[in-house]
């Protein structure tokens, strides 16, 4: 063991028992390094002359196992004591180690273990000032001769650098005839597993990021035992040495170089990757002057753990979290980011600290960052305030992503420049485009609050108009489906079934006859609740399974109705009643095993009287109806509907082997044919075969246009990807939550593939579309979709994005409102009665808040893509916005005047308002907006949303509407400008300081 330095008596013992524990732990083969002990034995951190002897001594301790070693390795870890460390090495007559260990090096990472921060490798006066000692060999050779083939593929040409993390060299691909880079461990690497896996994991997650701004990485090699990997040689100077030859960059350059720095940063995080080690030293300057971020050695994965083992990085391009804690994040790389920024604009570095205690004490006290007094009339006022926002203490308080950054740097916006030199900008360019879409506070809350209260008048608004409400006692759809099983069992089936469905439907012809008889929809009275019901439940039943067998464009395919499948299976069974528990018919397939001897009389009192009626209140009368299944005993009665004399009725049953087998009432009303039969589809009119060849032609135009737009580089296949994806999830979603599933394997099997292929052609379609129309909306109204691109990145909380939905929010909400306002309309003006408003009967809509999110989501973005093409394409074919918007609103206006002349102005002028404003937000907000507004309008619309808290449907409605309200107060919190909020509260806090001191004087 070699003397100590002259230290104090304190760092002296530590001195001696680290280098004791360093030897004694080489001697047992742990071989623990300098870095480690200087972690456990503190006090040295601030004594440079006991860190050279602690290096040292590791450096002695381990070329005794590896001859090879070189100092220059340790002069890379240590570079603080460099100075230090060649006495130590010159001292112990090691020239010839010494003379290549003062070789240009590469620069390494710092590790949390290192009492300093970094400082600047050999600059070109130190280069300048080596010993002549220096080998040419030592200087640009490094373990690789020029001319050495590597994997039999890339021919070493020179040694770019050296360094902790290895040797860099430049080399030729044979294979591709193309100049690469390769970077190779340090030889004594090679059984590290550690370094091999931050070796590896740099290639993984730099292999992620393709961006101009970023160093790609190409692969990862092998060659005689030792790593190495390839990528992107940039002939160019990094940006530590760039700053330090001439100080701070131009003004136009250094904002040239932030928002480089910003593009590439965003692309990294986009990826979910974390650099975690960006400084000057890893930034690039290319030949063309781009800025490029090399060395993703310390990149992690944002979605691991944010707390590591230990700190990784360099401590004075740390974040104060980083650096105290461990804990990395977005925010500390845009944090790393304020501080390069800060030394690009003023030349100078934030932190100058001896030690990492003095740095991490500095942290501590979370002191603001201030701009150099001098240069601040140089420096724009908003970069200076970007910059001091990035290096906020609190990790809150930064900007949410580097594109906020760069966004709010005064650049030219990449949009106009793209769009100034002619050309069509890329999806990356219009989603970066500067445009923030923050709004104040006031308006914020505004938008919010209006939602709310739409929200609150579309629930009294439904508890008077909608059909639901004006039925007889609405039983849940559990109650009414156990009464149907009841109520089969008591006409004599009480086998219990394999499979069973049921649901909701509505009866348009007793809604018009409500409306003849002057029903008004928000009448509920005792009388009206006593008619016919407009609406009914239907129940099935099966000794099979059911599966719906239905084959449709346009109805999600898996869901079992009263007509799909159609009832031919021997003990099938469909049901009938009001929503009551009222019998209004009944249907039951025979099967060989009802079939007796001596069959016993029909029970023909027992669905009378579960109809409502009573036989001594009826005249028997002659059948008229067609039965569709075998019976041999009919009957038939006349009447009236039970408290209303006025409407007379028809009832007919059939049995078969004295077991009923069908029974109906008619009314007045009624179609002639029957409840439980498909109506018949008329043949298709020669406009419908015309409008499917027009869609036919126009889906061909469409796949040859995405494909003219795929080959020529101009479309956005990840967006339409994205786009694809979405639908199918959302469609794949409510296919579970409302298809009857069955758990034969084969059945459900089929129903799944009858699900992809429905699913699938949508799905496709919608990409294709996009593929076909994109480019050219992208060229002609790019900053329309600047919000739609974010979101399809992922960015929900980009302040665009959340402000172009609450906007939706808003206009959606209010559009319902309007709309139920205009349907009551004539009742209040001319005292007149109009039907009720039918609720989607769908029972899906009714039980489940998903459903309605999950299908109007995929409905209003399909919507609203159709929508803003059409207005897309009416504009370009007149040329102009404004009379494009005074055609829609004519168009509407008339169509008004149409339906109800003499209401026309009255009921079109609020309706025409929302239209004209849903026109003004397609055109000056974009399809997200639209999306949006369509969105809420249609949840609105058909979510069962009520105050009634005795309603069965009540909690499924008012889950619905806390989604809507989450939604919306999402994204009111993310597009609210924070830094006005902030001020004002700083404002008011100052106010609040300045008062109590007064007081207390």
């Amino acid at each position: 063991m070699c003397d100590a330095p002259q230290l104090p008596p304190g760092p002296r013992g530590e001195l001696e028992q680290a280098l004791r524990h360093l030897e004694d732990g080489w001697a047992a083969g742990e071989q623990p390094t300098a870095e480690a002990l200087l972690l456990r034995y503190g006090a040295l951190r601030s004594h440079p002359p006991a860190i050279a002897e602690l290096v040292y001594t590791e450096f002695r301790l381990r070329r005794r196992r590896e001859p090879t070693v070189s100092p220059s390795e340790y002069l890379a870890r240590f570079p603080q004591i460099a100075d230090r460390l060649r006495e130590r090495f010159a001292a112990q007559e090691e020239d010839s180690l010494l003379d290549a260990a003062r070789a240009p090096t590469w620069t390494g990472d710092l590790s949390s273990s290192q009492p300093f921060a970094e400082t600047a490798a050999h600059t070109p006066d130190d280069r300048a000032a080596q010993s002549s000692r220096m080998t040419e060999s030592s200087i640009t050779h490094g373990r690789f001769l020029p001319g050495a083939r590597i994997a039999d593929r890339y021919r070493i040409v020179s040694l770019l650098g050296r360094g902790g993390m290895g040797e860099v060299y430049r080399a030729d691909d044979l294979k591709l005839n193309q100049t690469v880079a390769l970077k190779f461990l340090p030889r004594n690497a090679a059984g590290d597993r550690i370094r091999l896996e931050l070796f590896h994991n740099e290639v993984r997650l730099a292999r992620q990021i393709a961006h101009a701004n970023v160093c790609p990485v190409y692969d990862i090699g092998e060659v005689d035992g030792e790593q190495f990997l390839s990528m992107e040689f940039i002939d160019g100077e990094d940006l530590r040495s760039l700053l330090r030859r001439i100080g701070r960059l131009p003004q136009s350059k250094a904002l040239e170089v932030a928002q480089q720095l910003c593009a590439g940063l965003s692309a990294a995080h986009e990826r979910r990757v974390l650099h975690r080690d960006l400084k000057p030293a890893n930034i690039m300057i290319d030949g063309q002057g781009r800025a490029r971020i090399t060395d993703f050695g310390l990149a992690t994965a944002a979605e691991t753990d944010r707390h590591t083992d230990g700190i990784a990085g360099t401590p004075q391009y740390m974040a104060p979290e980083q650096l105290l804690r461990g804990e990395t994040s977005e925010q500390s790389d845009i944090y790393a980011l304020g501080l390069v920024l800060y030394e690009v604009f003023t030349g100078r570095t934030v932190h100058s600290p001896s030690s990492i205690d003095e740095l991490r004490s500095a942290h501590q006290t979370s002191r603001p960052v201030r701009l150099p007094p001098e240069l601040a009339g140089e420096i724009d006022p908003t970069v200076g305030r970007v910059i001091l926002q990035c290096l906020e203490h609190n990790p809150k308080d930064r900007p949410r992503s580097a594109g906020d950054i760069a966004r709010q740097l005064p650049a030219r916006d990449p949009l106009d420049a793209a769009l100034a030199a002619g050309e069509t900008p890329s999806p990356e360019t219009v989603a970066n485009a500067h445009h923030d879409g923050q709004l104040s506070l006031g308006i914020a809350m505004s938008l919010i609050v209006a939602t709310v209260l739409g929200l609150a008048s579309i629930a009294v608004m439904n508890d008077h108009f909608q059909l639901i409400r004006q039925v007889s006692s609405p039983l849940s759809p559990v109650v009414l489906a156990a009464r149907a099983r009841q109520l089969v069992a008591e006409l004599g089936y009480e086998a219990a079934p394999r499979d069973r469905s049921y649901g909701y439907a509505d009866s348009w012809e007793i809604a018009n006859e409500q409306l003849h008889l002057g029903v008004a929809a928000g009448d509920a009275s005792e009388n009206v609740r006593a008619r016919p019901s407009a609406m009914y439940f239907w129940y099935r039943e099966s000794p099979q399974a059911i599966v719906s067998l239905t084959q449709s464009a346009i109805r999600l395919p898996g869901r079992v109705t009263l007509h799909d499948p159609p009832v031919v299976v021997p003990g099938m069974a469909n049901v009938m009643l009001a929503p009551d528990g009222r019998l209004l018919g009944f249907l039951r397939i025979p099967i060989p095993t009802d079939d007796v001897d001596q069959p016993p009389a029909p029970d023909w009192l027992a669905c009378v009287q579960a109809a409502g009626f009573e036989l001594d209140e009826l005249t028997e009368t002659t059948p008229h109806l067609h039965v569709p299944v075998s019976a041999d005993r009919r009957i038939a009665w006349t009447g009236t509907f039970p408290g209303l004399p006025e409407i007379p009725v028809h009832l007919e049953a059939a049995a078969w082997k004295g077991r009923l087998v069908f029974f109906q009432m008619v009314a007045p009303w009624s179609r002639p044919r029957t409840l439980f039969a498909e109506a018949m589809v008329p043949h298709k009119s020669a406009a419908e075969v015309g409008f499917t060849i027009m869609c036919v032609i126009a889906g061909i135009g469409c796949a040859i246009l995405a494909r003219y737009n795929l080959s020529t580089g101009r479309a956005d296949l990840l967006s339409a990807f994205r786009l694809g994806l979405f639908l199918l999830l959302v469609q794949f979603g409510e296919w579970l939550l409302t298809a009857d599933h069955s758990m034969a394997m084969d059945l459900e099997l089929a129903a799944f593939l009858n699900f992809i292929g429905y699913a699938g052609f949508w799905s496709l379609l919608a990409p294709v579309f996009y593929l076909a129309i994109e480019p050219y909306i992208r060229r002609r109204w790019p900053r329309r979709i600047v919000a739609w691109n974010r979101a399809l990145r992922g960015r929900f909380f980009d302040p665009l994005v959340a402000r172009d939905i609450l906007i939706g929010a808003a206009l959606g909400t209010i559009y319902t409102c309007v709309d139920q306002f205009n349907h009551q309309l004539p009742v209040w003006v001319h005292d007149e009665v109009v039907p009720p408003v039918v609720l989607a009967l769908n029972i899906d809509f009714l039980t489940s808040p998903l459903v309605p999110l999950l299908r109007c989501s995929a409905t209003a973005v399909e919507e609203s893509l159709a929508g803003f093409t059409l207005l897309f394409l009416l504009v370009l074919v007149i040329r102009s916005e404004k009379l494009s918007i005074a055609i829609i609103f004519s168009l509407f206006l008339v169509k008004a005047g149409m339906a109800d002349y003499q209401l026309a102005l009255v009921k079109a002028a609020p309706s025409a308002v929302m239209v004209l404003l849903v026109t003004l937000v397609a055109i000056r907000i974009g399809p997200l907006g639209l999306a949006a507004t369509f969105f809420f309008y249609q949840v609105t619309l058909f979510a069962p949303i009520t105050y009634d808290a005795q309603a069965w449907y009540a909690p499924t409605g008012w889950m619905v509407a806390a989604a809507l309200i989450g939604v919306a107060t999402f994204a009111m919190v993310n597009c609210i400008d924070r830094t006005a909020v902030y001020e004002r509260l700083r404002e008011a806090s100052g106010h609040v300081e300045a008062t109590r001191g007064s007081t207390v004087r």
